[in-house]
């Protein structure tokens, strides 16, 4: 009788020791879940954040991201792209940890922003390097603007902050399909200058081949400053103290400017 018990006994210990092994497994693979932060990005904004051949996120601002995170905090990361709409839902209701992109007061609803900017958008003006205007296109701040209309300006269809900016000023303009169309103008002396984001812009002109024919002023007319912005809803708000340290230190070492180099160099 007692050889019996000690038979059954030990089939039962087994299947106990296998079933704890198992929970200690789930559980660690839930805790590797939970510490891996995932941001959404515009997957069609290219410099900054885009699909490439291999449909693979990438851009300035997805490099910036995940090399603090991977170099700096050492956390895992997930990212993903979705058309810029469902970005904006999915850190709302939670999907997603975090965003990169501007701090505007609906936004801030929903989430809780970096005290660091992580990029800042720069609106500089894009003229051809034989234009007969340069020395007075070379003068333009926001101080003279008004002189923009006595010349030929362009721009792309969509682009919101044009708008604005040139209705403000009262400065009409050429909207063209997409802005390679208009450098394409610029470089051809039909059209004299176009304001457009600095990093966009020699982007673009690098993939045209227009780097020898058009030239990007100093001069800063808007800037648009990117902070990280974390879901309230996200189990990682308490990383933003340490995102802060790490990206004032990422940007310190020259990290920000050498990704985007990659990009507009």
């Amino acid at each position: 009788m007692r050889q019996t018990s000690i038979r059954q006994t030990i089939p039962r210990t087994a299947f106990i020791l296998a079933i704890a092994i198992l929970l200690t497994c789930f559980a660690s693979l839930s805790s590797a879940e939970d510490k891996t932060f995932s941001v959404a990005y515009n997957e069609n904004w290219p410099p900054f954040s885009y699909r490439d051949e291999n449909n693979k996120m990438t851009g300035i601002l997805v490099d910036i991201i995940n090399e603090v995170f991977e170099t700096k905090l050492n956390m895992p990361i997930a990212v993903y792209g979705y058309p810029w709409k469902r970005v904006q839902h999915n850190v709302e209701i939670g999907v997603n940890d975090a965003l990169v992109t501007a701090a505007t007061k609906k936004r801030l609803l929903y989430s809780v922003r970096s005290s660091e900017i992580v990029y800042t958008l720069e609106e500089k003006a894009f003229i051809s390097k034989t234009s007969k205007h340069r020395d007075s296109l070379s003068t333009l701040s926001l101080d003279n603007i008004s002189r923009l209309k006595n010349y030929k300006v362009c721009d792309m269809i969509g682009n919101g902050w044009a708008d604005t900016f040139y209705a403000r000023h009262g400065i009409e303009i050429k909207r063209f399909k997409d802005i390679n169309i208009c450098f394409r103008n610029i470089a051809y002396e039909r059209f004299d200058i176009a304001i457009h984001v600095s990093a966009a812009g020699l982007s673009q002109l690098r993939s045209e081949f227009l780097t020898d024919e058009v030239e990007m002023l100093p001069v800063i007319f808007d800037e648009v400053p990117f902070p990280l912005l974390v879901s309230k809803k996200s189990p990682h708000l308490d990383i933003l103290p340490k995102f802060d340290e790490a990206i004032r230190a990422f940007k310190a070492e020259g990290r920000v400017q050498q990704i985007v180099d990659r990009y507009t160099k």
